[in-house]
């Protein structure tokens, strides 16, 4: 599979949130969960209003089950720092990639700013002779996995932000539930990158 998919969503991939905790000792834990592995965790957290830790998905493929489970298993129902806020202004459903990495006797946590693109828009051009610009979303998405509401998150420019939300107009995302069950609204962030052609 091409890892660079026109204008499609790669839901799997990782995506930075609303919600971003600093590195804090609630977290911290789950460095050492890694103790029997060498590199880098990079988990998906789904974080309450409350700030709770819900749910946790672990995104790197070389992870063993049971490193896996060690590691999530440290995260989930630990709270974060802060919770999403959505448009409104009030605490929400939210997102948020997490590593966690182990290189020899360094341990770390923390967010992490480098990731991979989570949807890739090929461009005819860019301007000043760009080959590639990368911008940040924030999303809102509805119980049903829709974006409800759209911006730029690092100070995009207008017309990059808009087709990036209008190529994610009709895309449905993933349904989160609640621990009852019930698929909820979230906040989410995504990175889209933009890729001249010429």
């Amino acid at each position: 599979m091409n890892g660079v998919m026109s204008a499609t969503i790669l839901l799997s991939v990782m995506a930075a949130s609303l919600a971003i905790p600093q590195s804090s000792s609630s977290f911290d834990g789950a460095a050492l969960a890694m103790r029997d592995s060498d590199g880098v965790a990079v988990v998906r957290l789904f974080v309450a209003p409350d700030r709770t830790v819900e749910d946790c998905k672990m995104l790197s493929r070389e992870v063993s089950q049971a490193d896996s489970e060690r590691v999530c298993g440290k995260l989930v129902g630990r709270r974060a720092a802060a919770p999403a806020f959505g448009p409104d202004g009030q605490a929400a459903y939210g997102t948020l990639t997490y590593v966690v990495a182990e290189v020899g006797n360094l341990r770390k946590t923390g967010i992490e700013g480098n990731l991979p693109a989570d949807m890739v828009l090929d461009v005819k051009s860019l301007p000043g002779g760009l080959k590639s610009k990368a911008i940040g979303l924030n999303l809102l998405l509805d119980p049903e996995g829709k974006v409800s509401h759209c911006e730029a998150s690092d100070g995009a420019g207008e017309g990059f932000s808009h087709a990036a939300c209008a190529a994610l107009a009709n895309e449905v995302l993933e349904v989160r539930k609640d621990p009852a069950g019930n698929p909820v609204a979230y906040v989410d962030r995504m990175t889209v990158a933009f890729v001249s052609k010429s």
